[in-house]
């Protein structure tokens, strides 16, 4: 699937955009299944006093069904066409708000936890279920990533 030019430019000027519908309903049912196996025990993370969240990182080893579908040509045919030939899987995880995660994870820019080269990668957010800023959904700053890395500081 080309990205359109509409996407493109929506990359380089807001830092996102969507892809729309990339895996249908039977491989959808496939890593629901797959997810739900890593978070049988996930590590729980979350500010002290407030319900924690689920999480469990680089899926891909812990599993061969999400290696194959976080290297699905779906996936990574646009991360080429957005920067290049010479795109890897750099990290990949599940997160999980269960009934009762009240835990937030505060604003961070993601190259700024461990910092990689070169700086320009995408991060790539599949939702299996809905999300809604009552379950607890993701926010992006628009236009933040033409500010360049920022310092993280302990919340």
């Amino acid at each position: 699937m080309a990205l359109t030019t509409e996407q493109r430019n929506a990359f380089r000027e807001r830092g996102h955009f969507t892809l729309g519908r990339v895996f249908d309903a039977g491989e959808l049912d496939e890593l629901s299944a797959a997810y739900d196996a890593a978070l049988a025990h996930p590590l729980k993370l979350g500010e002290r006093g407030k319900g924690p969240f689920e999480y469990s990182p680089l899926l891909h080893l812990q599993s061969p069904l999400l290696c194959r579908f976080a290297t699905s040509p779906k996936l990574v045919a646009p991360m080429v066409e957005l920067l290049g030939p010479s795109v890897g899987l750099y990290w990949d995880q599940a997160v999980s708000k269960p009934p009762g995660a009240t835990s937030d994870v505060p604003w961070h820019q993601d190259n700024g936890y461990t910092p990689v080269e070169p700086e320009e990668y995408v991060t790539c957010t599949l939702a299996l279920d809905a999300m809604t800023q009552e379950n607890g959904c993701l926010w992006i700053q628009c236009g933040s990533h033409r500010r360049g890395p920022q310092p993280h500081r302990p919340t």
